[in-house]
């Protein structure tokens, strides 16, 4: 998410680019063109990141970011000043949460190949992160774009990527004298994730029974005896058809 503080406004000043609406994102550039949402987004960050001042991206505490609502994941990076590349991803609050947690936890380099013998180079976890952006968005925007996109957008499969090193931090944890603590975080996310579904399924007379803790299969009823199944993950869905 790009922070728009003072120092950012007067950046922008001298490219002649006035901030219409900070959410959704909307700007004009010199020749009048009006940019929103990600093509604003992937504008702004360029400029940040032109002028040093990846401190104003990523300015977000992870507390703050909701495990059921959709957000976008932009990354703007370049290769060998050769060219930009801008990727994006669309994703629950509870992959951004472990996206930010992977990336912060990985102090090694990072080396991602693409194309034939391209490659983005990024000193660890941290540097990858301060090139992408974080922002909330509607279900509806989200369902656009996964309908447009499948929800993901590169040449470079950044995200794929940062994945593949949290497959390899869960198995380094097996052994690591912090995979207590990396488990307990895990159990308060589902945690939170199961209440939020079953404070929801109440609200419109169903019952939680009970939930399979292998593959967070959940058991509902109402009071009309009907039974169903349904998967934590997919539970804002699942509420959803129950409504109408």
């Amino acid at each position: 998410m790009i922070k728009i503080t003072k120092e950012v406004k007067d950046l922008l000043k001298d490219y002649e680019i006035e901030i219409l609406s900070e959410n959704p994102l909307s700007i004009k550039d010199s020749d009048n063109h009006t940019h929103i949402g990600l093509p604003a987004e992937v504008i702004l960050s360029e400029i940040i990141k032109d002028n040093e001042t990846e401190e104003y991206l990523n300015e977000i505490d992870i507390k703050t970011i909701d495990v059921e609502k959709d957000y976008l994941l932009t990354f703007s990076g370049n290769y060998a000043d050769e060219f930009d590349i801008s990727e994006f991803n669309t994703m629950k609050g509870n992959d951004v949460i472990s996206i930010i947690e992977v990336l912060k936890a990985y102090e090694i380099e990072i080396e991602i190949y693409f194309g034939t013998n391209e490659e983005l180079c990024f000193e660890d976890g941290n540097d990858l992160l301060s090139q992408i952006s974080i922002k909330e968005i509607s279900e509806t925007e989200a369902d656009v774009l996964i309908r447009l996109f499948g929800g993901e957008f590169g040449e470079a499969n950044v995200f794929n990527f940062i994945s593949e090193i949290g497959s390899e931090i869960d198995e380094d944890y097996e052994d690591d004298e912090d995979y207590e603590e990396y488990e307990k975080r895990c159990e308060e996310l589902r945690q939170e994730e199961i209440k939020k579904v079953k404070d929801s399924l109440s609200k419109y007379g169903w019952t939680m029974l009970a939930i399979d803790d292998d593959d967070l299969l959940f058991k509902y009823s109402n009071s009309n005896g009907e039974v169903g199944y349904g998967d934590i993950s997919l539970g804002k869905d699942l509420i959803k058809k129950l409504k109408v």
